[in-house]
């Protein structure tokens, strides 16, 4: 076929209104599309536009347009009329601003977009390419959202094996249908009051051992993980050393075994030594592990430890993990840790990283700037990431699943800001008089950061600690909630609207843990604060599971 010949266009005729656009171009589209194994339909009625080809399960569409009427720079989208020139300009630049319009409702409603020009099929072998580079990239995304505002809902669709997807959807909460749609989604994620079961059957069952536990925000996102991608879910260990974080974790997560204590208590064997009767005694417990997951305490690597950080005994600890899946060889393992884990003088990461190598694990490390991929706080984490099955580029997953805009303060929290009972997670901190005045003073000046001379007089010198006694500004993501989030000079966590410091369960919706999610077990304020200030935001292990379950 010459393309030189059916792609021609016939201006003249054009701009007298008698010839409609060549419907060639729109069929070797189409061709191109098959021929590279791409399902799709074509001009759906009920999305903007009425694009000429759309694929609902993959979430994209391509817009073929002609040169002249939009207004392409090329020889044929630059061609002229004689007569009335200055309404032709008018009405291509309409249907420029009509296109540009119409790909950002498309895009506001999840799909990716790619415009192909009338000229453009005049070279297939180039159009192919850069389809099948669209269409890789389409492929490519391990979740996408779809906004359907008209039945208040928005779904997450979930590439599984062989290109196979699973959706999820829930109910927008009131005033979200403006968002993007991954936005939307986890707000109305975050927000809800229960959560559907996991599934029971379907694909492989997934187990899971979670040391270090803290009250689960590894395992939170595991579990979602799961949930996502239609994968039924079975946690065979937790441990924990804190009693009220372990109680937290069981209600949430019901364990097969739970160990409250020390973990060397039950790995205390010798990196490269043969198992010792406390490890066996624990692995005739446990069944093959899918995914390892861990946090070890942070402390001892923390830049606000000045006694004994990046030489304290408990990095070692981070040691432990290497030993446990050095005995119980998991498919896959996952570590996390403050960024500052990387300074440890002990070189615990370094040896972790070099024990999982030699056992036969493809490693990689990365730290993470947790808003990058929707946590509404700045938080930076170091990740290890090891698999036998697969090699995951860490860096690379972040940068698939960064969100468009940092999620701000009030994304997380606004709709809790009337919201009062007396349980322990929704009932603000009692402070001191001197405090309160502190917090008045920023209201009445409309300032977010308080001034040395409204400090305490041991926070009046020279200092960088500015978040002390600030206020959360609303339109940006949280500094990094810790245990001392109820304290105005622990950090920046004094509410944005209202005179007073955040609430546990605003602190919580900051770490991304959902209003399903029960605290209850928690007896007071200080074992709630410490569980949330420990805590990892689930999007970490969420997205790092998705792509090491990927076939």
């Amino acid at each position: 076929m010459n393309l030189a010949t059916t792609s021609g266009i016939d201006h003249s005729a054009r701009m007298r209104g008698i010839a409609r656009e060549d419907t060639v171009p729109e069929q070797l589209v189409k061709k191109v599309l098959t021929e590279l194994g791409a399902h799709f339909g074509t001009q759906t009625r009920n999305l903007p536009g009425r694009p000429d080809v759309v694929s609902l399960s993959e979430g994209w569409v391509v817009r073929i347009n002609g040169c002249f009427w939009h207004g392409h720079d090329c020889d044929h989208g630059r061609v002229e009329s004689k007569t009335n020139t200055q309404a032709w300009r008018a009405k291509i630049a309409d249907n420029r601003e009509r296109d540009r319009r119409l790909r950002v409702q498309l895009e506001s409603l999840g799909f990716i977009v790619e415009d192909v020009w009338e000229c453009e099929v005049a070279d297939l072998s180039k159009l192919s390419a850069r389809l099948l580079q669209f269409l890789n990239a389409a492929r490519g995304r391990l979740e996408s959202f779809i906004l359907h505002p008209k039945d208040n809902v928005v779904a997450r669709r979930v590439k599984l094996a062989n290109d196979q997807l699973r959706t999820t959807c829930l109910v927008c909460p009131p005033s979200t249908t403006t968002l993007s749609p991954p936005d939307a989604y986890d707000l109305a994620w975050l927000r809800s009051s229960s959560h559907p079961p996991v599934p029971r059957n379907g694909l492989d069952v997934i187990t899971c051992v979670d040391l270090f536990s803290g009250c689960g925000g590894l395992t939170l996102g595991i579990r979602e993980a799961c949930y996502a991608s239609g994968r039924p879910f079975r946690l065979l260990l937790a441990m924990e050393a804190n009693h009220h974080a372990l109680a937290v974790y069981q209600a949430n997560f019901r364990p097969e075994l739970a160990l409250e204590g020390d973990l060397t208590q039950y790995v205390d064997g010798m990196i490269g030594r043969p198992v010792t009767y406390a490890e066996k005694s624990l692995l005739d417990q446990l069944d093959k592990i899918d995914i390892l997951v861990a946090g070890p305490p942070c402390q001892g690597h923390s830049n606000l430890n000045n006694h004994t950080r990046r030489d304290d005994d408990r990095n070692d600890l981070y040691l432990r993990v290497a030993r446990f899946a050095e005995i119980s060889r998991p498919r896959h393992v996952i570590v996390e840790n403050v960024a500052s884990v990387i300074h440890d003088l002990r070189g615990s990461l370094a040896i972790t990283r070099e024990t999982l190598e030699a056992i036969g694990y493809a490693c990689d490390e990365h730290t993470v700037d947790l808003s990058l991929i929707g946590v509404p706080q700045q938080r930076k984490r170091h990740v290890l990431v090891a698999s036998q099955e697969r090699a995951i580029d860490i860096a690379t997953v972040v940068s698939d699943h960064t969100v468009d805009g940092r999620r701000s303060v009030a994304w997380a929290i606004d709709d809790l800001a009337g919201y009062s009972t007396q349980s322990l997670l929704d009932k603000p901190r009692n402070l001191s008089v001197a405090n309160r005045e502190r917090i008045l003073w920023l209201f009445e000046n409309g300032e977010y950061d308080l001034p040395n001379e409204h400090r305490p007089r041991c926070h009046q010198g020279k200092h960088s600690y500015y978040a002390m006694y600030g206020r959360l500004r609303p339109d940006l993501p949280a500094n990094t909630i810790t245990t001392g989030f109820g304290s105005p000079g622990q950090g920046r966590y004094i509410h944005p609207t209202l005179p007073r410091t955040i609430t546990a369960h605003e602190a919580a919706r900051l770490q991304m843990f959902p209003d399903f999610f029960d605290f209850s077990a928690a007896s007071s304020y200080e074992a709630l604060s410490k569980m949330i200030g420990n805590a990892v935001p689930m999007k970490l292990s969420y997205l790092l599971t998705l792509a090491l379950f990927r076939e």
